[in-house]
């Protein structure tokens, strides 16, 4: 947990958060079964219709933790296939 502290605490100096950064942090949260932590990274990057971000939702294995969490839906542009799904 050391280790994601300092990354949290790098890159909260970030403004505004960039996309990569909050995926990064939202999967590496997610894998640790932090899901709030980690709906909360991703709720950091203002610009959710990006296509780039909308990929990382709804195709990369560490989010499969949260597919059915109804908050990190709400983040969804389109639904997110079931996991081991993936695009």
């Amino acid at each position: 947990m050391e280790r994601a502290a300092a990354a949290e605490s790098l890159a909260i100096s970030f403004v505004p958060t960039q996309g990569k950064t909050a995926v990064y942090l939202a999967q590496g949260y997610a894998a640790l079964g932090e899901k709030r932590k980690a709906r909360a990274w991703l709720r950091r990057y203002e610009v959710r219709r990006d296509l780039y971000f909308q990929m990382h939702l709804r195709s990369d294995p560490p989010f499969d933790p949260l597919a059915d969490d109804r908050a990190f839906r709400a983040l969804l542009t389109v639904p997110r296939p079931p996991a081991g799904k993936a695009c």
